[in-house]
């Protein structure tokens, strides 16, 4: 069964953890803005390699994940435990 990552509460960092499709996931510069950016075509597994604490404009948190063997930003809402 798979539950919604939105509290956070439940995943550590290294956990495998499911990302749907149509989700966008950027990378950003040090000063914050936008690198590159991607969404996802098919539902994937990727490791969740950071959970950070501030606040996004949706309510979520960003988190870093392992997708194509990149480091990309998505948040926490778009993920899900598996």
């Amino acid at each position: 069964m798979i539950s919604r990552l939105s509290l956070m509460k439940h995943i550590k960092e290294g956990d495998l953890v499911y990302l749907p499709a149509n989700v966008t996931l950027v990378q950003k510069h040090r000063d914050g803005s936008v690198l590159r950016h991607t969404t996802t075509d098919k539902p994937n597994h990727v490791l969740l390699i950071k959970k950070k604490s501030r606040e996004l404009h949706d309510g979520g948190h960003p988190c870093e994940v392992l997708y194509n063997s990149e480091r990309w930003l998505v948040s926490n809402l778009d993920l899900y435990t598996l």
